[in-house]
């Protein structure tokens, strides 16, 4: 490990990153099928979140399951690779969007690089 900083990383590189680690640590515990990450940063600031929109079949967890953090799983996702620091992302159960009967948008921020 260096002490590179995930926030000098491009949003594409993040967000496969991310991708790769909630797919090991989240959806492949909790029957999540279809997802789709997005990195966010807000100009002039340091850190980022990164929103997970899921496209929700039977037996994907709900928005509900998600807001009451229902599986261990959902709290963090940990995102690293040999040339950075670890960086934690935690969810955020307020901010949850439903989009429609079935997909919903998770967010997870970052916490810890």
């Amino acid at each position: 490990m260096t002490d590179r900083n995930i926030n000098r990383l491009s949003d594409e590189v993040v967000e496969d990153l991310f991708t790769e680690a909630f797919e090991s640590q989240v959806s492949s515990l909790t029957d999540i099928g279809e997802f789709e990450c997005k990195c966010v940063r807000e100009s002039g600031k340091e850190g980022m979140k990164v929103e997970v929109t899921i496209f929700g079949f039977a037996g994907t967890p709900t928005p509900d399951d998600y807001k009451a953090v229902k599986y261990e799983e959902f709290k963090k996702v940990v995102v690293g690779r040999e040339d950075i620091a670890n960086a934690t992302f935690v969810l955020n159960p307020n901010d949850i969007m439903c989009l429609n009967t079935n997909d919903y948008v998770v967010p997870y921020i970052l916490v810890q690089v």
